[in-house]
């Protein structure tokens, strides 16, 4: 949603309970935070994203950009990959 609506829907996005209880860290398929997000994407009709994926120290670690949908499973595999080099 960052970049196609106001600071202030960013923040009641955020403040939503679609949150999971427990830490996010993996989680996601059918994960309700990123299908808000994406369905307000589509509304506007977002046809290329640029997005960092960065580690637990802030540094990043990859770039995807592209397609809405194709270019987040990029940066889901970046995470995945990570995550099997420090379980």
């Amino acid at each position: 949603m960052p970049g196609v609506v106001s600071l202030d829907t960013l923040k009641i996005h955020h403040s939503l309970p679609i949150h999971p209880y427990d830490p996010a860290i993996n989680y996601f398929e059918d994960n309700p935070f990123h299908l808000v997000a994406l369905e307000a994407a589509r509304m506007v009709k977002v046809c290329f994203i640029l997005n960092v994926v960065q580690d637990i120290h802030k540094q990043i670690m990859g770039a995807v950009a592209g397609d809405l949908k194709q270019a987040h499973l990029d940066g889901v595999e970046i995470c995945r990959r990570a995550r099997r080099r420090f379980p």
